[in-house]
């Protein structure tokens, strides 16, 4: 009787002991489900306490910055054109030709006959067709300035063919090698590019609206420098593409001939500036003579006045009454002197 006692206890506590233990292990599962779903809440969260306080923008700007920082230092991120070596070529010729007109429709049409575009275009008048001597019906030119953008592929063949037109004074090119700023501008538009792209995925993830107004002002400023970077790149490569040609065509009675020399030529200089010199003279006197002629007038009056001054002062020093003969004592004539013997006796005899 007593000895079944222990072994219904026995029994009763490894029983107890097997449900406490499944107890403790549906807590430890619980437990951990838990914690997981706590953790993977936190992290997909889009705005918590720390973020509505403002310190998750903080961090995510420097990200942006560091990053951006990273990648414009890092060399070589920016990769040469694949078109090799960029040159931007320019050329300029001076022609000189009997029909202005008419070599500047010829190379008009060269130029548009190689892919090429007039720029700009002026053509002078010559001052002197309009004298009575010429003909009126035929209309002369004193000189043309025109400007092409020529393909850079073919910018000797329209070289050569202009110079074909007339007679060739003077003819140079160039050209600047613009390949690393090409490639700069490149990789610098890749980075503004990338730049913009995690601003607007930030202003994606983020709910406060301080942070928001902080990212717009970030990306409208990367905007406006891709804008300009976009604006560069398209100039320089427009100056690769085109050429420019610079023409300027002379008639030939306008060439100046080659200077001369010896006495005829130094005799002709020299009455050449004697004219230009007495033409100076005669012109600053003809400047000055209105300027003399009144300030003789107004010495002549000068000394017109002076003069008057002058007798009215002598005439009002003068008495008013001049003195009479009766004024004056009467002297008798002289007698001869009694007192002089020689004298009387001469008298006497």
């Amino acid at each position: 009787m007593f000895g079944s006692r222990p072994s219904r206890f026995a029994h009763t506590s490894l029983r107890s002991r097997g449900v406490h233990s499944l107890v403790a292990v549906a807590l430890l599962a619980l437990l951990a489900a838990c914690s997981g779903s706590t953790t993977g809440s936190a992290t997909s969260a889009p705005a918590g306490p720390a973020n509505a306080a403002g310190i998750a923008a903080p961090a995510a700007g420097a990200e942006v910055a560091a990053k951006d920082a990273a990648l414009a230092s890092k060399p070589g991120g920016a990769a040469l054109p694949a078109t090799g070596q960029a040159l931007v070529r320019k050329a300029s010729l001076q022609l000189v030709s009997d029909t202005v007109d008419a070599t500047a429709a010829k190379a008009r049409s060269l130029v548009q006959g190689l892919g090429g575009r007039v720029v700009s275009e002026v053509i002078h008048q010559d001052p002197t067709a309009a004298s009575p001597s010429t003909n009126l019906s035929i209309p002369r030119y004193a000189g043309a300035e025109l400007t092409f953008a020529v393909p850079a592929a073919s910018l000797d063949a329209a070289l050569d063919g202009i110079s074909a037109l007339g007679e060739v004074r003077n003819r140079s090119s160039s050209s600047e090698d613009v390949t690393a700023t090409l490639a700069d501008t490149e990789g610098r538009i890749a980075t503004a590019k990338a730049s913009i792209e995690r601003v607007r995925a930030l202003m994606s993830q983020t709910q406060n609206i301080t942070q928001i107004v902080d990212l717009e002002a970030a990306l409208t400023a990367r905007e406006a420098d891709l804008e300009a970077l976009q604006r560069t790149l398209k100039a320089l490569s427009d100056q690769v593409a085109m050429s420019t040609v610079s023409l300027t065509i002379s008639p030939a009675a306008a060439v100046a001939t080659e200077p001369e020399d010896g006495f005829l030529a130094g005799l002709a200089a020299g009455w050449k500036a004697f004219l230009t010199s007495a033409k100076a003279v005669l012109t600053l006197l003809g400047m000055t003579l209105p300027f003399l002629v009144l300030a003789a007038a107004l010495a002549w009056g000068f000394l017109r006045w002076r003069r008057w001054v002058r007798a009215r002062q002598s005439t009002a020093s003068t008495p008013s009454t001049p003195p009479t003969a009766a004024s004056h004592p009467a002297y008798p004539a002289s007698a001869p002197d009694s007192a002089d013997p020689e004298k009387a006796s001469g008298v006497a005899g």
